[in-house]
Order: C-alpha cells, then sequence, then structure tokens
C-alpha cells in the first residue's frame, strides 16, 4: 500500500537550494567535497528567488547539484514532464560532476537512491563537467 502523500501546496526551489547553500556555509565542516542533493516531483518553481538565480549563486560557491527526480503515479510529473529527467538536468542539477538519477516509480525510488548515494559517496560521475549548463 503506497502512503498518503505527506506534502501539498507549491514549490519554492530556488529557496531550497539557496538555504542547502547556506547550511553547508555556516557548518563546521570543511570537506573536499560539496554537494546538494536535491529530489523532487516538479521542476516549477512558485515562489522566492528563480531556480536559474539560485543555481547559479550555488554553482559559483563551488557547491554541485545532484538531482532526484520522482515520477510517481500520484504526482503531475508523468503526464506534465515526460522528459522529467532531462529538465532536471537543465534546471536544477549543476556543478562538477553533477548528474540525474530518476526514480521512475514508487516501488523504483528506494533503488534510485542507493544508487545516486553510492555514485555520490564514492565520487563516481564521469569525468569533472559542468552538467547542466
Amino acid at each position: 500500500m503506497i502512503p498518503a502523500r505527506q506534502a501539498y501546496g507549491r514549490n519554492a526551489i530556488g529557496t531550497a537550494l539557496l538555504d542547502a547553500k547556506d547550511r553547508i556555509d555556516a557548518n563546521s565542516f570543511n570537506g573536499w567535497r560539496k554537494v546538494i542533493d536535491f529530489s523532487g516531483d516538479s521542476a516549477n518553481t512558485f515562489n522566492g528567488p528563480t531556480i536559474a538565480s539560485a543555481r547559479e549563486e550555488v554553482i559559483a560557491a563551488g557547491i554541485t547539484i545532484n538531482g532526484l527526480p520522482i515520477l510517481c503515479r500520484l504526482c503531475a510529473s508523468p503526464a506534465r514532464y515526460p522528459n522529467f529527467d532531462e529538465i532536471y538536468a537543465e534546471r536544477i542539477i549543476g556543478g562538477i560532476g553533477a548528474f540525474v538519477i530518476a526514480a521512475a516509480s514508487e516501488a523504483d525510488l528506494a533503488n534510485a537512491i542507493r544508487r545516486k548515494l553510492i555514485l555520490e559517496i564514492a565520487g563516481i560521475s564521469g569525468a569533472p563537467a559542468f552538467a547542466g549548463r
């Protein structure tokens, strides 16, 4: 049984990216890689700064944004965005070695998360490149 959706309303992706950047900047760790894992079922923002301006600021700070678009039957994403992973690659991810791992369904979500985490921890994402630019 699929649990009821826990979140409703509009997205503020630009705000979320900048909040993640602020949290990375303010923490007491000095990692050699700084990565924001962004997942969701939409590639739109309805509030706050634009995705493009927030993404640019995050990348300029040396932080990579990896994406996990989630295509789910309870969401509008499959019908509205048949190429959702490509939209994430164009609009959201960026920075050195950035990549997208899509979850094709709720059943695939755990596998997609596992694959994404393994790639991030291992630092395997292909040759360093500015993805999505």
